[in-house]
């Protein structure tokens, strides 16, 4: 027994620890992997400038007619700015969804540990209690 490997943990005991559930865990990992805010950037950075450029065009036209960069303008134009819109919306909902989860993980109930020295001076215990009447976890450290 004396020739056993130690191990030890060192524990910051002012630190706040959050348990996540799995379901909890792939809702902040999917989260992640969140790219509708890049192609709303994207569609909207390449929509402004084709529709300014094809409604400048429009009204610089005394006669209105139909030239290649006209069409291509208001082609790329307004539907690049419609789906932009579609795309900063659907981001908005799942940034909703990582901010609920967050709280709800944030506002899991508070469980006391007990730290326990026993009168060997190499061995702790720390023990948590579910509710204040039973012992839900005995471990040595």
């Amino acid at each position: 027994m004396e020739n056993e490997p130690q191990s030890y943990i060192r524990y910051n005991t002012k630190r706040i620890d959050y348990t996540v559930s799995d379901s909890e865990l792939k809702i902040l990992e999917d989260s992640g992997n969140n790219i509708w805010k890049d192609f709303s950037i994207a569609l909207f950075a390449l929509s402004i400038p084709c529709l300014i450029n094809g409604m400048s065009e429009l009204y610089s036209i005394s006669p209105i007619s139909l030239t290649a960069s006209l069409v291509l303008n208001l082609a790329i134009g307004i539907p690049g700015f419609i789906i932009s819109i579609c795309f900063f919306i659907a981001w908005k909902k799942t940034k909703k969804k990582f901010k609920t989860t967050l709280n709800q993980i944030k506002n899991k109930p508070e469980l006391p540990i007990t730290y326990n020295t026993s009168s060997n001076k190499d061995e702790k215990n720390i023990i948590i209690y579910g509710d204040q009447n039973e012992s839900r976890n005995n471990s040595s450290l």
